[in-house]
């Protein structure tokens, strides 16, 4: 399905030599006085694929929803190619929404709409060839796409709400726990799809996940965050070997319910997928 170059980062320049399209600058935001985020600055550069960890009740959905502009902030600033996001009732981000797509947790799709129809949602009519375009490149069977969601999947769900993220083929492309309620067979495939889709239209990815066995298909870098503050970003290597008795114990707790949720003798044959796919992507 997909003809593409190898994984960007690989091959193409370093992070330190990419163009910055996207920037959180010192956010803090609280509810009823309690600080949920506290100074949190990170820069995301051009096809780069980031991911936002750390344990529950850290500030991961709350960061989340305030760079979509669902949630405000107290102060800081959201920056998209060197221009300021501006959230208020008289003030709305048109470039930045134009140019992103969106993976809620829950898909988040329109029950009484077809799967054609969700994806089209506000989509203009003279570029309704690019939605099923879009269901193909997330593999999603042609004989289905008259179905409604409730007959649905998981699985298939999770691939409509991609589809309907890339179809305006966006430049930023954020995903809410992409792999959260699905089985342990699913999940791997539709992390492999994400992967094979930022690599296909190197769109820059930004992913919220506790999904630690399925980590280096979903992202290159890391920002780890705990105590309501972002403590330590870096690449998936160093994130997934380090020695830092936070980062270690998150790691090896996640690991370990990934693999206790899988069923006898799929466990080895995933692995040996990982291991061939970052071969080849060494090589590259």
């Amino acid at each position: 399905m997909f003809h593409t170059a190898s994984k960007q980062y690989t091959t193409e320049k370093s992070a330190s030599e990419r163009e910055i399209v996207f920037s959180v600058k010192h956010l803090y935001k609280s509810f009823n006085a309690v600080q949920v985020l506290r100074d949190i600055s990170f820069d995301i550069t051009a096809g780069q694929t980031i991911a936002l960890v750390g344990p529950s009740g850290v500030g991961k959905s709350v960061l989340f929803r305030c760079i979509l502009g669902l949630s405000s902030v107290d102060s800081g600033d959201i920056v998209f190619k060197g221009n300021p996001v501006l959230y208020s009732k008289y003030n709305t981000p048109g470039s930045f929404f134009k140019e992103m797509g969106v993976v809620f947790q829950h898909s988040a799709l329109f029950d009484g709409m077809s799967v054609r129809e969700n994806v089209a949602f506000g989509f203009p009519p003279h570029l309704m060839s690019l939605v099923d375009q879009s269901l193909d490149q997330v593999e999603f069977p042609s004989c289905h796409r008259n179905a409604y969601p409730s007959t649905l999947s998981g699985g298939m769900r999770r691939r409509v709400s991609i589809a309907r993220a890339i179809v305006r083929r966006p430049k930023i492309l954020f995903l809410d726990e992409p792999t959260a309620g699905l089985d342990p067979v699913a999940s791997h495939h539709i992390s492999f799809l994400i992967h094979q889709i930022q690599t296909a239209f190197k769109v820059t990815c930004v992913t919220i996940t506790h999904d630690i066995l399925r980590l280096p298909l979903l992202a290159e870098h890391i920002l780890f965050l705990s105590d309501q503050q972002l403590v330590w970003q870096g690449n998936i290597q160093k994130f997934l070997s380090s020695c830092l008795g936070e980062i270690h114990s998150f790691v090896q707790f996640g690991t370990q319910q990934s693999l206790s949720s899988y069923p006898v003798g799929t466990v080895d044959n995933l692995s040996t997928r990982h291991e061939d796919m970052n071969v080849e992507t060494a090589r590259a």
